[in-house]
């Protein structure tokens, strides 16, 4: 994308001036009815990025409005800025949809200019996070299910347990023992394996080297994404990975693994 027009549809007044503070950094910023329904359609379809909520004013998921946006407008990049409570991530995870690129940016801990910077510049790629969610979640206890999606969603980030069981509105100790009861993995190894995971998606689906994969998982040396994912994806690396069945093999591997606790 060149140039780039940002259009936001937000309707929680502290989500609204939260993200008009930081959206003025990306450029100038095209204000919408957070209804799109309502909204000018020529005007929406002039953007190249939107930033909307996980749902609606009416509290309704926008997984519907994803899926239209991505049939008529399959460029715009669609980036969800919202608070991370359990109703709200339930929303995101329905809206995860195979094939269309959403990025979630938690709010108000996470920069949104920046990721919208990124979206301008064409450089958003679906991650495996839901992917990962879709086996995940049904496995999980629901006390688990804000972390595990913050962690799906943030793998590539490099954020510790500390930071995301804060922003789950808990912590590490507390994840560390409802993962115990479930018989799981700790939160180390889950996050690792989330990171590992979600390397091997984006060399397998998108074809991205090695070096690639390291800015994004921001790795210092392109041998830590071998390191990365021989020892927390089943032993499974970028150079074995077609070899051994590709993303799908690795991912079971892992689910395997995280979900079951080794004797």
């Amino acid at each position: 994308m060149r140039g780039g027009r940002i259009g936001a549809a937000l309707h929680s007044p502290a989500l609204w001036a939260q993200a008009h503070q930081q959206l003025a950094l990306a450029g100038p910023v095209i204000d919408l009815d957070a209804d799109l329904r309502s909204a000018d359609p020529s005007l929406v379809g002039s953007l190249d990025v939107l930033v909307v909520e996980a749902v609606d004013a009416q509290g309704r998921g926008i997984a519907p409005l994803v899926v239209s946006l991505a049939v008529h407008m399959p460029q715009l990049a669609i980036i969800v800025y919202d608070q991370p409570e359990r109703h709200r991530l339930e929303a995101l995870r329905a809206a995860l949809i195979p094939g269309i690129p959403i990025e979630y940016v938690v709010a108000p801990f996470e920069p949104l200019a920046s990721t919208v910077q990124r979206a301008l510049a064409g450089r958003l790629s679906s991650a495996a996070g839901h992917v990962i969610l879709a086996h995940l979640i049904p496995l999980a206890p629901a006390d688990l299910h804000t972390f595990l999606t913050l962690a799906a969603l943030k793998a590539a980030s490099g954020r510790g347990v500390a930071q995301l069981a804060q922003w789950s509105n808990s912590t590490a100790r507390t994840i560390e023992r409802r993962l115990d009861r479930a018989g799981w993995s700790t939160a180390h190894t889950v996050l690792q394996s989330f990171r590992a995971l979600d390397a091997l998606w984006l060399m397998d689906e998108y074809g991205m080297s090695a070096r690639r994969v390291r800015h994004r998982h921001n790795l210092a040396h392109s041998s830590g994404i071998t390191r990365l994912t021989r020892r927390w994806a089943a032993g499974i690396t970028p150079h074995t990975l077609r070899e051994r069945g590709g993303f799908n093999a690795a991912l079971e591997a892992v689910m395997a693994s995280v979900t079951v606790r080794n004797a």
